[in-house]
């Protein structure tokens, strides 16, 4: 029987996931949510399914807390337990789905669905009935409660890994996700970005990760793909093997996430060319962890993000090749001092400690809920330059794990993204296998089944389906 901590009352919520709740104004919610299948899972009886859940919601205080305004407007909400904490009000069960397409439509739709603040901010809906006894699990969580890096954790903990599913060596990787307790990143203090010894270096360094320490930035091409989002969403997928990819990332010197960059831009630039545009540039805001290793597995929001400018070369290769270059300078320029990266120059051969990541989530911060606060918000993403699109790339378990005794076949990510960016593509790994979910707005994406398509065309181009 697992026992449960007792939560900490009246934990102050960070000053980064402040900014999540502040700013979650649109017609869509900020919600992460995760398609789990899994294997022979409709053999599951739902009382059986229920219990397993009850216990693995046990480990994870946060799942049992709302927010609370103790001083309205004085201070920040708080993490409180809820006293009516149930778990049928955040499970449901669902069946009669008879596709792969219907099964990832109900999935965008309850990732669009806007969750009472008056209890804890997630919910799962179990799918029994899928083709072959498979059933499917379906997490939506708000992001105040955690980005994507802790999001892999907290699936973690929610999910079991029999020993008959994994070996030993297996086991214990495992069981390290799945026996610690979650509560915030430890290492820099997350709530407050300013007022500290090293505040002003921070958001130097800050700055430098979003490019704005060498002039004025490059606006973002207006396209059609730009266009402010409403509440829905339609999810597609492409897989490749992770075997594939990682062997295709060092036989050209990149890495993986520099593939997944070059793809998603030629997918985008190629849609848009077929429609008569010709964007020369693709703006891309990639995400980074300000996690530092002993987090470990931690709740909360600690991201910032790189933007890039990507040219919209249509020859892959050597859109591959200045995706890889840059993302080298970027991290050289976190092993530089901080006065090289006030100037913009990251000094070559100069080194110091590792810089930390996501740096960039202070300034963000600080911009996002002053604008908040005066009403502007919703009018500047709705209307901005900076992007064209979003792609995460987040590492998920290389074991299987399990939910209710049965293996986990795949998980399909969904983070909805406010304003207008009408496209974004969420990249996890998990057990041998890398999903890209292209989660689009239907009304401004209006053809991304043909994205999608062109989506996998770039990535054969780089990794022949012959290797496969």
């Amino acid at each position: 029987m697992v026992t449960r901590r007792a939560p900490v009352q009246g934990e102050r919520i960070s000053a980064s996931d402040l900014t999540l709740l502040t700013t979650d104004r649109g017609p869509a919610p900020m919600n992460l949510a995760a398609l789990i299948r899994v294997e022979d899972g409709s053999l599951t009886p739902p009382a059986v399914v229920r219990a397993t859940l009850s216990a693995r919601v046990e480990r994870v205080p946060r799942l049992h807390q709302l927010l609370a305004q103790r001083r309205r407007g004085l201070a920040r909400p708080v993490w409180s337990d809820d006293p009516t904490f149930a778990l049928d009000h955040h499970l449901d069960f669902r069946s009669g789905i008879a596709t792969d397409e219907a099964l990832l439509r109900l999935t965008a739709d309850l990732a669009c669905r806007r969750m009472s603040r008056q209890r804890p901010l997630w919910h799962a809906t179990w799918v029994a009935g899928l083709p072959d006894g498979q059933a499917a699990l379906i997490l939506v969580i708000h992001h105040v409660v955690t980005d994507g890096y802790g999001g892999v954790a907290l699936l973690r903990l929610l999910a079991d890994a029999p020993p008959s599913l994994i070996g030993a060596s297996d086991r214990r990787e495992a069981a390290r996700g799945g026996t610690a307790q979650l509560s915030e990143p430890p290492g820099r203090n997350p709530r407050s970005g300013t007022g500290r010894p090293g505040a002003f270096s921070r958001m130097i360094r800050g700055l430098a990760e979003l490019g704005l320490t060498q002039g004025r930035p490059r606006l973002a091409e207006r396209t059609a793909y730009n266009r402010p989002t409403g509440p829905r969403r339609r999810l597609t997928t492409v897989t490749r093997p992770m075997s594939d990819v990682i062997a295709t990332a060092h036989g050209r010197g990149c890495t993986v996430n520099d593939i997944v960059l070059a793809c998603a831009v030629g997918a985008m630039a190629s849609t848009l060319a077929s429609r008569g545009e010709r964007p020369r540039r693709v703006g891309v805001s990639v995400p980074v962890s300000a996690r530092s290793p002993e987090a470990g597995g931690a709740l909360g929001n600690a991201t910032g993000v790189v933007a890039l400018a990507v040219p919209a070369d249509p020859d892959t290769e050597a859109r591959l090749h200045w995706i890889s270059s840059t993302m080298r300078a970027h991290r050289a320029a976190r092993q530089a001092p901080d006065s090289a990266l006030a100037s913009g120059d990251a000094g070559d051969g100069v080194r110091r400690a590792t810089r930390e990541r996501g740096e960039s989530a202070g300034p963000l911060g600080l911009a996002f809920r002053g604008m908040a606060r005066v009403g502007l918000f919703q009018a500047f993403i709705d209307h901005q330059r900076l992007v064209n699109t979003f792609v995460t790339n987040v590492r998920g378990p290389e074991v299987p794990i399990g939910v209710a005794g049965h293996r986990v076949r795949s998980i399909i990510p969904v983070a909805v993204t406010p304003g207008n960016v009408g496209v974004t593509f969420d990249v996890p790994s998990y057990a041998g296998e890398l999903v890209i979910s292209v989660v689009a707005d239907p009304d401004v994406v209006t053809d991304p089944d043909s994205l999608t398509g062109r989506l996998e065309a770039e990535l054969d181009h780089l990794i022949p389906r012959s290797a496969t």
